[in-house]
């Protein structure tokens, strides 16, 4: 049984923020391998949709904790299915990455992204997967702000195209069995 998450702020007001490309990734993932609806799980404090992927049970996950108190959600989700830290996908935006830029990791010992932190301290161990996306531009000022913004015209179709490729990744790798690290660049 795989664990995916998507990071993300809950409501409509932050819906196509750079904060939210997570949330749009398992959306994207959702929808190519036509999973059930997502619910709202309130023991959860979650979006959930159960589906399956390849050979494995994928449980999609777009926690409604606000992002920095994601782990709450993983944590509650890992326990209760006994979901091993190996099989917790994150996927988030990265301000550390240009837009455009995929990095996957199988595991990273740190991160500088508070959500992903919160994770890491909620299921004490950084040994989970990891789909970073680049969000970082030129035009970029207080980290705070920015990742709260929506994505300008010509931003939101390097995104798309980014959003699209990471959801065929993670279904790639489901049927592989196996996560492989890498750095993809779509930004040209």
């Amino acid at each position: 049984m795989k664990l995916i998450i998507g990071l993300g702020n809950p409501g409509k007001k932050y819906e196509n923020t750079r904060h939210n490309v997570g949330f749009r990734v398992v959306d994207q993932l959702s929808r190519e391998v036509k999973a059930p609806d997502f619910v709202l799980d309130k023991k959860f404090e979650a979006e959930v949709s159960e589906t399956k992927i390849g050979e494995d049970r994928v449980i999609l996950v777009k926690p409604q904790t606000f992002m920095n108190l994601s782990g709450k959600t993983v944590s509650k989700l890992a326990g209760f299915y006994k979901i091993e830290s190996q099989n917790v996908w994150v996927v988030a935006d990265e301000l550390d990455l240009p837009l455009g830029v995929i990095r996957i990791r199988d595991n990273n010992k740190t991160s500088t992204h508070n959500g992903v932190k919160n994770i890491i301290e909620t299921l004490g161990t950084s040994e989970f997967a990891r789909f970073r996306l680049g969000i970082k531009t030129e035009t970029m000022l207080s980290a705070e702000a920015f990742v709260l913004e929506y994505f300008k015209t010509n931003e939101e179709k390097v995104i798309s195209q980014v959003i699209e490729k990471t959801a065929d990744i993670i279904v790639d790798y489901l049927k592989q069995g196996e996560i492989k690290s890498q750095t993809i660049d779509l930004s040209e």
